[in-house]
């Protein structure tokens, strides 16, 4: 699309990309051409969801620099809120990818070694990304827990959505009860638990 969300162009694969697939000829050769065809200068991946996390490699060896946005967990966990079998918080830097590689086969059927496969796929891939961006010091901190190749990198960045300082309104007495809509993604990782008992 342009910059006014108009198709320039569209092409379709034969097949859809898996949580198991790192690579695939067909889509890197369509994004190496889309690359020089529209004189890309930077690339700056905001998901890498439904897409091969080669990419990023295809776009270094044509000499474009790349960035990456990690707002969520997809790069560490095919559960991309690292939620476990049992809809808790499972930490992934505190535990081995062997119990990580049990979780997926039991919650997604993924194959045996699929996770740490795809985990050292993906941390090579980070280390060679130009400039990586968290949303928070504490992504910042798990990506580095969990890649320690990442420690090291010159160029992961922590950069808020900035949010102005603002005082709290002051107690309202109301007569009746507050009546609150809750627009987009309501679900257990965006705190749809948490609002239904409020």
């Amino acid at each position: 699309m342009d910059s006014h969300y108009r198709v320039l162009e569209k092409i379709d694969f034969p097949t859809l990309v898996t949580q198991e697939t790192l690579t695939d000829a067909g889509r890197e050769s369509a994004f190496a051409a889309i690359l020089a065809r529209y004189a890309i200068d930077v690339v700056h991946f905001e998901h890498l969801i439904g897409h091969v996390p080669s990419l990023p490699y295809v776009a270094r060896a044509l000499g474009i620099p790349t960035m990456i946005s990690l707002h969520d967990y997809y790069s560490v966990c095919w559960e991309i809120n690292l939620l476990n079998k049992d809809g808790r918080f499972c930490a992934p830097e505190s535990i081995s990818e062997t119990t990580c590689d049990i979780c997926i086969g039991t919650t997604r059927g993924g194959l045996p070694h699929s996770q740490s496969s795809r985990r050292g796929f993906f941390g090579r891939m980070l280390a060679h990304i130009d400039v990586i961006h968290c949303n928070t010091d504490e992504v910042a901190s798990r990506y580095r827990a969990v890649y320690p190749q990442l420690a090291k990198h010159s160029a992961l960045l922590v950069r808020g959505v900035p949010i102005p300082d603002r005082q709290p309104p002051k107690s309202v007495v109301r007569e009746r009860p507050m009546r609150v809509v809750v627009l987009g993604n309501f679900t257990l990782n965006k705190g749809a638990e948490f609002l239904l008992q409020l």
